[in-house]
């Protein structure tokens, strides 16, 4: 790693620290709960008061990205959200320094082979509200050490062993991010096989790290006794999400997704679309090596299109970060061209424009209270971020209930977990992701739309478990909860129904004298 980071002029590590911080300085506010950091921190808050994953906090999906936020959560509290983006910050630097002295190994530019970093950095800041520490992010770092091993394979069987060995484990982190990885892994065996003659011995020693990393994670799985619920919930049940798009509380609006990535990343885009063609009319001009980079940075391409293409109908904008590194390496092509170098200035402010008037209504958007003078119009909130829910200060309910004492906690039955938290509220039960809860529940309408694989959530499994942990007030935006209470009438009759704005909130009577 420190050999890597002589590759890049140290004037570019002190601007990184500088535009870094800069460019997610939105993430910093202190009101702002995204998607997917807000799961993974409700679900560590349930580990901190002795849940287990799985059998006592529902995720569809692979466990590492909880464990990192529970790390967080466990050593820093309240303050965890702050510290994460902070350690984001600094792991976004990490990853663009690593793959930045990784190509520049190769010397595959004449001149500014620090501006990769630079646009690596834009990249994954863009837009403002896919600022958040999402597996897709964390799974780059990884990546470029896996596919950086691959290229170093040499002649020396020991030091391939190692490195093989290191493929594997890195890559099994990767998928015990996001399982997407898996499409990531395909691509590191097909750029194996592309670069070298395969050696049984050196993929047998690739799957020693890919088993050793498993055996890892699922011994305390095991002993935990949450193994059998991580296969239910983390494996089938996400199999079969994968079916399920665009529904009540799966909803996907991929056309604006591709919209806002492709209006964040525009100017890029193209930059690297030229590149990719220039550098592949001139392909065997390059040297072996730097046509073994190309044939890296052509297999991570397309394997992540693979990906995009599998989620066509459930795409996030978090999907889109794995393309990062092979268009910022195509991209930073263009800036060698001797015509592009005398415009070299334009084309960097160009690639920061849309950045910039993305963020000029940030704060206009996400909180209108406090910058009210800053309003997009309702036709341009598509590119603003105006299109996800979000609890603002101003939202009825959150001035009805964030000062409510709810001591045994509450239960959201909605697609926003990051309500949880501007309410300040814990979750009551272990459905901490009501999604899975409206497919698993005999008595909701999603049960009865699909078909799955895991297994259903019984009613006495339902009954125990809202018995045993009563919410004081459960939030319900979407009418379902009347399901439940024809269904468990002893337990859910006396609470006390009152609308506010577009949630009908029902409470004990205890707590609903305060609303």
């Amino acid at each position: 790693m420190l050999r890597l980071l002589t590759n890049i002029p140290p004037g570019i590590h002190l601007l990184l620290w500088v535009v870094i911080p800069l460019l997610r300085f939105p993430s910093f506010h202190a009101e702002l709960f995204l998607p997917e950091e807000s799961l993974y921190l409700l679900n560590a808050q349930q580990l901190g008061g002795g849940a287990q994953l799985y059998t006592d906090a529902w995720l569809a999906g692979p466990p590492l990205m909880v464990w990192i936020y529970y790390f967080f959560h466990s050593l820093f509290g309240s303050a965890a959200l702050t510290l994460i983006r902070v350690f984001t910050c600094m792991y976004i630097y990490l990853s663009a320094v690593y793959f930045t002295g990784m190509i520049g190994q190769y010397k595959p530019f004449r001149k500014h082979v620090g501006l990769m970093s630079l646009l690596f950095v834009l990249l994954v800041s863009v837009p403002w509200y896919g600022q958040e520490l999402s597996a897709s992010l964390f799974v780059l770092l990884p990546m470029c050490i896996s596919f950086h091993s691959m290229l170093q394979l040499g002649d020396s069987r020991t030091q391939n062993f190692a490195r093989m060995f290191q493929v594997g484990l890195w890559m099994t982190v990767c998928i015990l991010a996001t399982y997407k990885s898996v499409f990531i892994l395909l691509g590191v065996l097909v750029a194996y096989f592309s670069l070298r003659s395969p050696r049984l011995e050196e993929l047998a020693s690739m799957f020693g790290g890919f088993v050793t990393c498993l055996f890892i994670v699922l011994v305390p799985l095991f002993f935990s006794g949450s193994l059998s619920d991580f296969w239910d919930l983390g494996v089938l049940y996400y199999w079969d999400r994968v079916g399920i798009s665009d529904s009540l509380v799966y909803q996907y609006d991929v056309g604006t997704t591709i919209r806002a990535w492709a209006m964040s990343w525009g100017l890029i885009l193209f930059l690297s679309t030229v590149g990719f063609m220039h550098f592949h009319a001139k392909f065997y001009s390059y040297v072996a090596s730097i046509r073994a980079v190309d044939v890296t940075m052509v297999v991570w391409l397309l394997s992540v299109t693979m990906m995009l293409l599998f989620k066509w109908k459930r795409l996030g904008l978090p999907d889109f970060t794995l393309l990062v590194p092979p268009v910022v390496f195509y991209a930073s092509q263009t800036f060698d061209f001797r015509l592009i170098r005398k415009l070299r200035v334009l084309l960097v402010l160009g690639t920061m424009a849309v950045p910039l008037y993305l963020y000029g209504s940030y704060a206009g958007i996400r909180f209108p209270e406090t910058f009210s003078w800053i309003q997009p119009t309702e036709e341009a909130k598509w590119r603003h971020g105006g299109t996800l829910d979000a609890l603002t200060q101003a939202d009825p309910i959150y001035q009805a209930i964030r000062s409510v004492d709810a001591p045994n906690g509450v239960w959201i039955m909605n697609d926003q977990p990051g309500m949880y938290h501007s309410l300040d509220k814990t979750c009551a039960n272990k459905y901490t992701d009501f999604r899975i809860a409206y497919y698993k529940f005999p008595a909701l309408p999603g049960h009865s739309q699909v078909s799955l694989l895991s297994k259903t959530e019984q009613d006495r499994q339902i009954f125990q478990t809202f018995a045993e942990n009563p919410p004081d007030l459960i939030l319900d935006p979407w009418e379902n909860f009347p399901y439940l209470q024809q269904r468990f009438p002893s337990l859910f009759s006396s609470y006390q129904a009152k609308t506010i704005g577009k949630y009908r909130v029902y409470s004990k009577a205890e707590i609903g004298e305060g609303l």
